[in-house]
């Protein structure tokens, strides 16, 4: 499977591999509302917990997201 987003990667021009994907999918589930328990079992974590460290990420945009936001109407 590497091998094969090395190619998809490069015929693109943007570095891409299966883990940084997985990271996308989980983020954009979580902000898009996705139960963590539903969401935990796709990824096939045994614990919610594992998944449930993607919700810094969440955290981390929301909070970039409103900078950006309080920035613009200064």
């Amino acid at each position: 499977m590497n091998k094969q987003f090395g190619l998809v990667s490069e015929a693109i021009g943007i570095y891409v591999t299966p883990h940084m994907m997985r990271h996308f999918f989980t983020t954009q589930s979580i902000i898009a509302g996705v139960p963590m328990e539903q969401l935990s079992q796709a990824l096939g974590h045994t614990k919610i917990y594992m998944t449930d460290r993607y919700n810094q990420v969440e955290d981390e945009l929301a909070e970039a997201t409103t900078d950006m936001f309080l920035t613009r109407i200064r």
